[in-house]
């Protein structure tokens, strides 16, 4: 596979001179406070305030010693355990716009996972296509980020067959600590009883799913005429004219996407389709907004 065309130091340069500034926003954390911590943890107590605390909140045994009274405050404890499961098969390989599909992804994940690691959560990296192609486990820290990104940016580790039901075995036999992971995949290629899998390891961890589409995926130009296409996954050509296949090409496509769409519901997994051409980090931050409404309301 030819180098990847996405230059990630001006952007590696932008999540640094963010995080040093405190500045608030997506890339400076915000997308990070909308995650779940483990829990929440005993940080002391605190002078009751009327205006602002709830008198069932007040701690009268801790009360009675001090003489004041006194509410117990707790903060969320941190250090999630984090892990980007990444499609790099062949599909991701393919771009209409100005961006790969794993070109784009490379810019979601460095943007995401920089965030995470500056709240202190822990933070790993398993890439996929017909097996687990290699995984870096959740650890901390800038080392953790520049070894992460360093091989996802390896072209090495792109292109190969989709075998989502044998990733998946193998990642269910390997991430044994319940986590919080981070699917990407074009869900292109799908085959086999993955479901059973992907199930498996929904009920295991927590599982959020950013289906990643280019616009090519889902609708096909009528103008262009006769061209010949390529399978990712095997080589073969097949010439074919827009203006014929346009209608049954965005049928079945759609159909696909409305199969995966129902079986994530099903299974009460929170996802997003992101089309290339749309810049990811408003509609990532306002997915992860809307979720914490939702659990917020209950």
């Amino acid at each position: 596979m030819k180098e990847f065309k996405v230059d990630v130091n001006p952007l590696i340069k932008k999540l640094e001179i963010v995080s040093k500034k405190g500045i608030s926003g997506f890339l400076s954390g915000e997308f990070r406070s909308v995650l779940k911590g483990r829990g929440l943890e005993f940080h002391g107590y605190r002078n009751y305030n009327p205006a602002e605390d709830d008198a069932k909140n007040i701690d009268w045994k801790a009360s009675m010693r001090s003489r004041y009274l006194v509410v117990k405050e707790l903060v969320e404890e941190r250090n999630n355990n984090i892990m980007f499961l990444i499609d790099v098969s062949s599909s991701m390989s393919f771009g209409s716009t100005d961006r790969l599909k794993n070109e784009y992804v490379i810019e979601m994940f460095a943007s995401m996972a920089h965030s995470l690691l500056s709240g202190g959560d822990s933070v790993g990296l398993t890439l996929f296509s017909d097996r687990i192609v290699t995984s870096i486990q959740p650890n901390i820290g800038n080392k953790q980020f520049y070894m992460m990104l360093k091989t996802l940016t390896n072209p090495a580790m792109y292109e190969g067959q989709m075998d989502f039901e044998k990733a998946l075995h193998d990642f269910n036999a390997m991430m044994t600590r319940p986590s919080i992971i981070i699917l990407i995949s074009d869900f292109i290629g799908l085959k086999g009883d993955w479901y059973e899998k992907f199930k498996l390891m929904s009920v295991k961890h927590e599982v959020i799913v950013f289906v990643v589409k280019d616009p090519r995926d889902v609708a096909m130009p009528a103008e262009v005429g006769q061209v010949f296409v390529q399978d990712p996954f095997t080589g073969d050509s097949l010439l074919i004219d827009t203006k014929l296949v346009k209608e049954p090409y965005e049928r079945l496509a759609h159909e696909q996407d409305q199969h995966i769409m129902n079986l994530l519901k099903q299974l009460q997994v929170e996802y997003m389709f992101i089309m290339t051409n749309q810049p990811f980090s408003k509609i990532i931050f306002m997915f992860f907004k809307q979720r914490a409404l939702r659990w917020a309301s209950g």
